[in-house]
C-alpha cells in the first residue's frame, strides 16, 4: 500500500492531483495543518494532529466544533479523525509516519515537508531514518524536489529532474561508485560534511549507485 503525508508546508497547486495521476496513491493522511491541502477534487482518508496549526478552522471553535467541521467540510467521519494534544514527544509529522508504518505501508511518500521553517525542514528531512530501520521506501516530494535514504545499491531514474546531489547521513558511505551520471567516481569515500557529492547530472535514463557501509542521502532537483 502507498500511503502519502500531507503536512503544512508549501506545496504548488494541483501537484498533489497530478501525481496522484501518475503515481496511485491508495491512503492520504492530513497532517495537521495539511489538511489546507485537500480540495473538493482530493479528499483525505484521515486526519492526524493536534490541531495547532490548522488555519482552515476558525480559532474560536471548541475541540469538538473542530472535528464537526472537519466532518462537513472534508468528508471525515469520527474514527478517521485522530487528535493529539499540543505539548507531547513526537511531531504530528513523526506521529504521521508512525501511523503509516503501523497500518502496513509498503512505500510512504512525504508532500507539503518544505517550508520557511528550516528547522522543520531538517526534522522532516530527518523522517528519512524510519525508511532504513523499517525497511520502507520513504521519498520527500515537492514540484522541484525529490529526496530519499538509502545504504543498499539503487537505481536512480532521472524523471525530469536536473541535478543529482549526494550527501552521507552517516559519519561515512564507502565504495561509492557512481554510472551513468556526468560526474562518475570508483569506490570513492564520501564523508558527512563533504558537499562535492552536489549537483551531479543524470547523463541517461537513470543512474546506478553503488556502496559498501553506510547511509546516503540522495537529492534529485531542478529549476523552475
Amino acid at each position: 500500500m502507498h500511503i502519502a503525508l500531507v503536512l503544512n508546508g508549501n506545496i504548488d497547486k494541483g501537484f498533489l492531483l497530478e501525481y496522484q495521476e501518475r503515481a496511485s496513491i491508495d491512503f492520504w493522511i492530513a497532517v495537521d495543518g495539511g489538511i489546507r491541502h485537500f480540495t473538493k477534487e482530493l479528499f483525505p482518508d484521515l486526519f492526524l494532529g493536534d490541531m495547532d496549526s490548522c488555519n482552515v478552522i476558525p480559532d474560536r471553535f471548541s475541540s469538538e466544533e473542530k472535528a464537526l467541521f472537519l466532518q462537513e467540510n472534508y468528508g471525515l467521519s469520527q474514527e478517521k479523525i485522530k487528535k493529539f494534544p499540543c505539548e507531547k514527544d513526537e511531531t504530528d509529522s513523526e506521529l504521521a509516519l508512525q501511523q503509516a508504518i503501523f497500518m502496513g505501508a509498503k512505500k510512504i511518500t512525504i508532500f507539503g515537508w518544505n517550508g520557511s521553517r528550516i528547522d522543520h525542514v531538517y526534522g522532516n528531512i530527518s523522517l528519512l531514518t524510519y525508511g532504513i530501520k523499517h525497511q520502507i521506501p520513504i521519498v520527500l516530494e515537492d514540484k522541484n524536489n525529490r529526496l530519499f535514504l538509502v545504504k543498499e545499491p539503487v537505481q536512480v531514474l532521472k524523471n525530469g529532474f536536473s541535478y543529482l546531489s549526494l550527501f552521507s547521513y552517516s559519519e561515512e558511505v564507502t565504495g561509492l561508485t557512481l554510472r551513468g551520471v556526468k560526474y562518475e567516481v570508483t569506490d570513492f569515500t564520501l564523508r558527512k560534511g563533504m558537499v562535492r557529492g552536489i549537483s551531479n547530472e543524470i547523463t541517461k535514463e537513470e543512474a546506478c549507485i553503488t556502496m559498501k557501509n553506510g547511509e546516503l542521502l540522495v537529492m534529485q532537483s531542478k529549476e523552475e
